[in-house]
């Protein structure tokens, strides 16, 4: 059985607050040994009061290493009064370098200035993608346009860094945030791409979700036990939580890798035969 030890609470602009799964030290991690719903993780998620504000009610899932930049990575949507099971598969990608392609396979030989951000994100323990650099990149555009970075991010470009803290710094932060991801100023951003090489090798969590309506008989279990103390109806209290089921579809993972076809070498000699 899990508890609340077992969860980091974090937060995220878009998202709000998140808790992190087995987010510890390799030796205070959970483990499974079987690939069903029974050996993974099951939440019964009560998401309060559905008189909400912003938005549609639900969480939102991302499955990733506990060693990437939560916000770097993308997830999927769960609504309440839904029993949902999520399988997840482990793919892992291993690129040629160059000349084969675009990618760095060594960063620890990038030059000084390149690894600025390399450094950045193994200082904080974490796992280097092109994703988790781009971060940084905004936090650099923030500083430009607000004086200050994101205060929610683990990763600071340094330990001096001007917090926004106060209302008109959060507004600004907010407003950049917009900019520079979604009216897309990141892809004219060149000093980023200079940055943040694109990685050989990555590991991606692929989800596959199925959904059911939640039964009244089921939720009536619910209100007589857990929820015993709610003034809910049961209609109220079934539009307030879902059920969840995460386990690996399989225990093994997935290799894609790349092999060059011909050696630089044959490359070479059969040009040479072209020629003669």
């Amino acid at each position: 059985p899990c508890s609340m030890a077992d969860f980091k609470h974090n937060y995220d602009y878009e998202h709000g607050s998140c808790f992190i799964f087995n987010a510890f030290e390799k030796q205070y991690r959970k483990k499974t040994y079987k690939n069903d719903k029974y050996s993974g993780l099951r939440l019964l998620i009560y998401l309060g009061n559905n008189n909400h504000a912003f938005g549609n009610l639900g969480i939102y899932l991302v499955a990733t290493d506990h060693r990437i930049e939560m916000s770097a990575t993308k997830g999927i949507y769960l609504y309440p009064s839904m029993e949902h099971h999520v399988q997840i598969d482990k793919i892992v990608y291993e690129q040629e370098a160059k000349p084969y392609s675009d990618c760095v396979s060594d960063m620890d030989n990038l030059n000084k200035d390149q690894k600025k951000y390399y450094d950045i994100i193994r200082e904080n323990n974490l796992t280097y993608s092109i994703s988790t650099c781009k971060i940084l990149c905004f936090q650099e555009s923030l500083i430009r346009k607000c004086g200050c970075v994101d205060p929610l991010s683990i990763l600071k470009l340094s330990k001096d860094s001007k917090l926004c803290m106060n209302q008109q710094d959060l507004d600004c932060s907010i407003r950049g945030y917009i900019e520079y991801f979604g009216q897309l100023e990141i892809e004219k951003d060149e000093n980023c791409k200079y940055l943040c090489p694109i990685e050989c090798s990555r590991v991606r969590y692929d989800s596959s979700l199925t959904s059911l309506k939640m039964s009244n008989r089921f939720v009536s279990v619910l209100k007589d036990t857990i929820f015993k103390n709610s003034t809910q109806s049961i209609e109220e209290l079934k539009n307030n939580i879902l059920l969840v089921d995460i386990y690996f579809r399989e225990l093994e993972y997935t290799l894609l890798k790349e092999n060059p076809s011909l050696s630089l070498l044959q490359l070479v000699s059969n040009i040479g035969k072209q020629i003669i």
